[in-house]
């Protein structure tokens, strides 16, 4: 698995935006993320056993409020594994949305997961948070189209994430009438 650290903020009303940055105390190194639009995101690559700090840079149009710098040690080392045997299906309901379920192998040390989903033309993520079973079923997915999705475990203070999936959701379809 790869150690895969969780960075969440409370959201801010007037917010369009966020931009994170992820400072190495030791090195000064810095990874930045930007033009976030939720108060989630799963940084991978960060070093076990090493002192970092983040910060959080709310983007309200032409102003901006940053977050004070709050720190963290990152684990030791990777004591939790990836999902294993990630599958999507989808069908369509009678409504003409298409739903597609996402299934997982249970981790038996996880205690919950975090299932993020792309779109894989515009690379816009969603996340499900604080799920405590190896399934979750997503509606209104866009039809003829390419999405990737992984699952984050969480076992007590460390976290595994597993490689992205990729899935193309069918056409929808469409009533005809009697000829």
């Amino acid at each position: 698995g790869i150690l895969a650290t969780t960075f969440t903020w409370e959201a801010f009303e007037l917010a369009d935006k966020y931009n994170l940055t992820i400072r190495n105390i030791t090195t000064g190194e810095r990874i930045n993320k930007s033009n976030l639009t939720t108060t989630s995101i799963v940084q991978e690559s960060l070093l076990p056993e090493t002192k970092y700090e983040f910060r959080v840079v709310s983007v309200c149009g032409a102003s901006s409020a940053i977050s004070i710098w709050k720190a963290f040690t990152t684990p030791e080392g990777l004591t939790c594994d990836p999902p294993n045997n990630l599958a999507a299906t989808t069908t369509q309901l009678s409504t003409g949305i298409l739903s597609t379920t996402f299934t997982w192998e249970s981790f038996e040390l996880a205690d919950k997961y975090r299932l993020i989903i792309k779109h894989g033309e515009t690379g816009s993520e969603h996340g499900v948070n604080n799920l405590e079973l190896t399934s979750y079923t997503v509606e209104g997915l866009d039809p003829e189209t390419n999405y990737q999705f992984r699952v984050v475990s969480y076992c007590g203070g460390t976290s595994a994430i597993s490689e992205w999936q990729t899935f193309t959701t069918p056409a929808g379809l469409t009533c005809e009438g009697p000829t």
